[in-house]
């Protein structure tokens, strides 16, 4: 089954970005984590909710590469071309 999936839903630059990385997460599969190069940012997309995304990570310094969840969920992780490995704790709001 294809989808396409809307990266504008949450438009934070005029500048496209290639998808270098892209990850579901490991506990329930309904979250997308993706970032790339060009606008250097990171989406996180809720499939339940129609993959619309909900979380933007942006001005990065340099392009992501790499993307990733922790084995609960609870956490992910980023890094790419500028050496740093960024990682963000997620919460589920009531």
């Amino acid at each position: 089954m294809n989808e396409t999936i809307d990266w504008d839903g949450i438009k934070v630059s005029n500048t496209p970005c290639l998808l270098y990385a892209c990850q579901f997460s490991k506990k329930h599969q309904d979250l997308i984590l993706a970032g790339g190069s060009g606008a250097n940012e990171v989406k996180l997309f809720d499939k339940s909710n129609n993959n619309k995304p909900f979380c933007a990570i942006y001005n990065l310094p340099r392009e992501i590469d790499t993307v990733d969840f922790s084995y609960d969920d609870s956490m992910f992780a980023v890094s790419g071309a500028d050496g740093y490995v960024r990682v963000f704790s997620l919460s589920e709001v009531q």
